[in-house]
């Protein structure tokens, strides 16, 4: 009976010390997550632009190239007309205007070309969060087993701390190859006590 008013308090400690360690693994785990739909939104934004930037870099080489037979088309035409004129205003506004399109379409692909390097360097720090988010999860499972060992949390904090975990879930593949739905399901299985 004595031994167990004096490891009351060191009970009570261990208790608190691994429920603040839970509540800041949760906060990590929720950081991570806000941090790789960050980079999803911005996955997706720069995927969009480099979308227009392909289809606008065809639409003004096609119109550059148009313009050109179109100018060069003219040129012909004048000079069986009048084979003395080799300026004439419409074959000057089309050659300008092939000139305007190609180089805007050279700008275009040279930005897509920009939104790829920066698609493949979001994909390799969503590769490095989405792992540091599995093992945060990991983690969490396992302190989660521990504060119920060292405390007895009410169903209603159970419940919550459920919620809270299944809110951070995301479903791509896992580097073990498990969908994460999979794997919130395995750790909402063995976290209920």
């Amino acid at each position: 009976m004595s031994d167990d008013i004096e490891n009351a308090p060191r009970r009570r400690e261990t208790a608190e010390r691994v429920q603040k360690e839970f509540e800041e693994l949760l906060e990590l785990a929720q950081n991570s997550t806000a941090t790789i739909d960050s980079f999803q939104q911005d996955f997706d934004r720069n995927r969009s632009t480099m979308l227009f930037s392909v289809l606008g870099t065809y639409a003004a080489m096609g119109v550059g190239i148009m313009a050109f037979f179109q100018a060069d088309a003219y040129r012909r035409a004048a000079q069986f007309k009048n084979p003395n004129s080799w300026i004439d205003f419409p074959i000057t506004f089309l050659v300008l205007g092939a000139v305007v399109s190609i180089l805007l379409g050279i700008w275009l692909l040279y930005l897509a070309y920009n939104r790829q390097r920066s698609v493949r360097s979001l994909r390799r720090a969503m590769r490095i969060e989405k792992e540091i988010h599995s093992r945060l999860m990991l983690l969490l499972d396992e302190q989660k087993q521990r504060v119920a060992l060292y405390s007895s949390p009410s169903p209603v904090t159970l419940a919550t701390y459920e919620i809270r975990i299944m809110r951070m879930h995301r479903p791509e593949q896992t580097s073990q190859g498990e969908s994460s739905i999979e794997l919130a399901k395995g750790i909402i299985s063995n976290i209920r006590i």
